[in-house]
């Protein structure tokens, strides 16, 4: 009984790849080349919007404006400081991500076949 059913989902399986091949196919291979790429520069966009937003409250909030005045009257005035350090701090993960992920799609677009590229234009 269960070898009848895996027969019949086989002749299903092959019946819907007749009908749908190139569908089929880009489930089997899962997201190419050009797509993972678009993704990870959304990705990054938006990380980068993020940061921007994280920097505006972090310079023109009233919450931190009153911080830093009391912080320039009592304290060493280090504020500034931690700023541009998680600035530069946001600004190296993205370029490490981009740099650790850079050589896999290189690769990954070198054993991509001529037919499955898609054309530049």
């Amino acid at each position: 009984m269960a070898i009848g059913g895996l027969v019949l989902l086989g002749i299903i399986g092959a019946f819907a790849y007749f009908l749908f091949p190139n569908f089929i196919t880009g489930i089997l291979r899962g997201p190419s080349y050009n797509d993972i790429v678009r993704a990870q520069e959304h990705e990054i966009a938006t990380f980068n919007h993020e940061t921007e937003v994280v920097s505006s409250y972090l310079m023109n909030s009233r919450t931190i404006k009153i911080y830093r005045r009391i912080e320039s009257i009592f304290g060493r005035s280090s504020y500034e400081d931690r700023i541009q350090k998680i600035g530069a701090e946001r600004s190296n993960l993205v370029q490490k991500t981009v740099q650790d992920s850079t050589p896999q799609f290189i690769a990954d677009a070198i054993f991509e076949s001529p037919e499955e590229q898609e054309p530049s234009g």
